[in-house]
């Protein structure tokens, strides 16, 4: 049924430019005969000055790549008239490449069709028909107390359980509760995708992906100076866990005013599981963020030990397994029904680039299709699909997805490929703010906020960043003050990293930035244009047919 309907929607005609008002003719015959030929000649001019501009588009690249001293890099690049699907310039855009986060566009964008801009992920409640259990059941919402979004709301991650824990104990069967049990079935068990390498997995851009997450799965750990040089830091750890896990703290208070040590914390986690140390000199506060394992069956622990500090006796808390039963028949909500919606999720995911929430979206949409667990093989396969309706079967085989932020290095899409994505959402006039909106504007959100600061921009640029060890990359929209817009796609791999013919990052972000200034001169140019040759011609008089 969505893919029907989506069908219908992709097939929509993007409506055109508004034609010129035309009023009665005094003179029918000579008056008539010299607009329209007047029209005809302001169409050949703006066509052959389209195509010479577009020419001359291209050398500037061509001359910006070769100042950029972008050494044994290798660049491929595409941008298309949103409104006509004019190829404005390209170079090797049918190679594949690894796109890093700017495969978030594809997920994303994917998402928003499939799921629609009305959805939200949803977190409940439940309690057994017996009052015995208590089910946290989650939607593979990445947002549950984000503590980004909390700060924005003025809370902190005890805030939030604590009105769980409120909630639970004023129901009136909460003295029978004996069971706390996280429902994260919506997704598959697999948490950690294969391809990720090892050193990313406590990273908090490598955190799990599960159907139940909380907190972005990870820790933040808080270590203020002791009175006494070389005593341990007072630590403070959100989510609370200490009283539930491991937490070793070998960091030591070092001396602000003494001599130069090496200052800073980092924390340590036993693979696969929950086990912490925290190492360090600590001069002033300090904050360090490391993953969790198995995030839904840690949560589960949480709750039941806030459960109990108010008086209720729980026996056991854990992850559901396949063969716990769901809540469904006579189980009763308590409290409020948590909701994140959809335009929220993707903000985080394009402007923020958080990788948790691009994988929650794939797998979601996998789930949304199939009915199965959602997966990073049936989200990926879904996506693919979405891709091929709107672009075409040929078009389709430019992408291989492997998963859904970008972090994978079996990745692979081509700058053809992401700029007519790119223009195909943009003409989706139902979804183009949500999907516009949610990536990050240049110099001023995201991770966008510190750049384009060398360059005058007379559009809005609205773009995706992405990178990975080799790898910048830069795809987006141009968008002038007029509506005249491009979709664009800089992809920038097997970049040195070392040596001496080793280019560095920023460099190649001046690049991304003068090669989208260029693009912004061209269509402001040729809104100049328009605007003077349209005002050249004589406009009519009257209604053409007499």
């Amino acid at each position: 049924m969505w893919m029907h309907t989506l069908s219908r929607t992709m097939t929509a005609d993007h409506p055109g430019r508004a034609q010129a008002p035309v009023g009665l003719l005094s003179r029918p015959g000579q008056r008539r005969w010299s607009w329209v030929t007047g029209m005809l000649g302001l169409a050949l001019i703006v066509c052959l000055g389209t195509v010479a501009r577009a020419a001359d588009l291209a050398s500037d690249i061509d001359r910006l790549i070769s100042a950029s001293e972008l050494g044994s890099s290798r660049v491929a690049y595409s941008v298309v008239d949103i409104d006509s699907g004019t190829t404005l310039a390209s170079r090797n855009d049918r190679l594949q490449m690894l796109p890093a986060s700017n495969m978030k566009l594809l997920t994303s964008g994917a998402a928003l069709l499939v799921l629609g801009q009305d959805f939200a992920f949803e977190t409940t409640l439940h309690l057994s028909a017996d009052g015995k259990t208590l089910f946290v059941t989650g939607s593979g919402d990445p947002a549950l107390a984000d503590p980004d979004l909390l700060q924005e709301m003025g809370l902190d991650v005890e805030d939030f359980i604590n009105r769980w824990v409120s909630d639970v104990a004023a129901h009136p069967s909460a003295d029978t509760i004996r069971t706390v049990l996280v429902d994260g079935r919506v997704f598959e068990a697999k948490r950690v995708h294969p391809s990720w390498e090892l050193d990313d997995l406590d990273k908090a851009y490598g955190a799990e992906v599960c159907g139940f997450n909380f907190y972005r799965n990870i820790l933040q750990v808080y270590a203020q100076p002791a009175r006494q040089v070389g005593l341990a830091p007072e630590v403070f750890v959100m989510p609370d866990v200490t009283r539930i896990i491991p937490f070793r703290n070998n960091a030591q208070t070092a001396d602000a005013g003494g001599a130069p040590a090496p200052a800073g914390v980092w924390i340590s986690r036993t693979r696969g599981e929950n086990e912490f140390t925290l190492y360090g000199h600590v001069k002033t506060p300090q904050r360090a963020e490391i993953t969790v394992s198995n995030p839904g069956n840690l949560m589960a622990q949480v709750l039941a030990d806030r459960l109990k500090r108010h008086g209720l006796t729980i026996e056991s808390a854990r992850l559901a397994t396949a063969q716990d039963p769901k809540p469904e028949d006579g189980t009763t909500v308590i409290g409020t029904i948590v909701r994140t919606p959809l335009p929220t999720v993707l903000r985080r995911c394009n402007t923020d680039s958080e990788n948790l929430y691009a994988e929650a979206l794939l797998k979601r949409i996998g789930y949304a299709v199939t009915g199965q667990p959602g997966s990073w093989v049936n989200g990926g396969a879904i996506v693919r699909l979405v891709v091929s309706k709107k672009l075409g079967p040929a078009l389709s085989t430019d992408v291989t997805i492997s998963d859904g932020s970008g972090l994978s290095r079996d990745n692979r899409v081509t700058a053809r490929l992401l700029s007519a994505w790119l223009r195909e959402m943009y003409r989706e006039e139902s979804i183009r703010d949500v999907y516009v909106d949610s990536m990050a504007q240049a110099g001023e959100t995201g991770t966008l906020s510190n750049r384009f600061r060398t360059v005058e921009l007379d559009g809005r640029v609205a773009a995706k960043s992405g990178y990975l060890s080799g790898v910048s990359c830069l795809s987006g929209y141009v968008i002038e003050p007029n509506g005249t817009a491009a979709s664009f796609s800089i992809l920038v791999n097997n970049i040195p990293a070392t040596g001496k013919n080793a280019i560095s990052i920023s460099t190649v972000k001046r690049f991304h930035e003068r090669l989208v200034d260029l693009i912004d001169k061209q269509l402001s140019a040729e809104d100049r244009l328009a605007e003077v040759d349209e005002s050249s011609v004589e406009q009519p008089t009257g209604r053409l047919g007499g």
